[in-house]
């Protein structure tokens, strides 16, 4: 998880030197989804998705992640 958190602050670093790099608010994405952070790590591809919306394989994934962030709601509603 340690390195996890230092490659999120050198990634949020990268990405204000850099903000209009789809891959780095990929990278960012994936790392939030890694420690947990759903909603952050969807709203991060999302991001990387408006630079770059032929990421047809980034796409799957946000649509997955949203499904399964769903059906996990849906379970704590009951």
């Amino acid at each position: 998880a340690a390195r996890y958190e230092a490659a999120l602050l050198e990634l949020d670093h990268l990405v204000q030197e850099y903000p209009n790099n789809s891959r780095l608010y990929e990278m960012r994405g994936t790392v939030l989804d890694r420690l947990g952070y759903t909603d952050l790590a969807i709203k991060s591809w999302r991001q990387a998705l408006e630079f770059n919306p032929g990421r047809l394989g980034l796409k799957k994934l946000v649509e997955k992640r949203e499904q399964q962030r769903s059906i996990a709601s849906e379970k704590g509603k009951k």
